[in-house]
């Protein structure tokens, strides 16, 4: 339901990207949550180095660039740093919290992204957008208020380990 909202007034084919960008970001979450319970950080980050790479490399042929200094080649291989590093930190954390409780965390990025596109582009959201972030806000308190009612509910429910 966000998703229409936020890209409100967009054209088509930015639509697509969009909607692809938001599915591909959805699957690497899900499967970063169900591989962090069976394989290491390390194992993990390995797993979506290749596949990324392999993916990737399917579109080299028609969209490459080539850097055009070190310095471009130094920051895309920090960028690349960077990124393996963050990932590192969310498969630990879904190894030690659920995810209901940490995708509040991630409302961070609606904020940094207004943040930087403000600061690094000069545009910044229209009310659509913030529409749609306040439906994916809501939605995402919702769900955690409700699982930490669930929790308390079935704690309530069993015999404590004292009786």
């Amino acid at each position: 339901m966000a998703l229409p909202v936020l890209r409100h007034p967009a054209p088509r084919a930015p639509q697509a990207r969009a909607d692809r960008r938001g599915r591909t970001c959805a699957l690497y979450q899900i499967v970063t949550r169900k591989t962090s319970s069976v394989d290491t950080p390390e194992t993990s980050i390995t797993y979506i180095a290749v596949v990324g790479a392999v993916l990737s490399s399917i579109v080299v042929p028609f969209d490459w660039v080539t850097t055009r200094s070190a310095l471009d080649l130094g920051l895309f291989c920090l960028l690349g740093l960077i990124g393996g590093i963050g990932h590192y930190f969310i498969i630990q954390a879904f190894q030690i919290g659920e995810a209901s409780v940490l995708s509040p965390f991630a409302y961070g990025q609606l904020i940094m992204a207004t943040v930087l596109s403000w600061l690094a582009f000069g545009t910044f959201p229209d009310v659509w957008t913030f529409v749609g972030a306040g439906v994916i806000v809501a939605s995402g308190l919702y769900i955690t208020d409700r699982e930490i009612r669930r929790k308390v509910t079935v704690t309530r429910g069993q015999p404590s380990a004292d009786a």
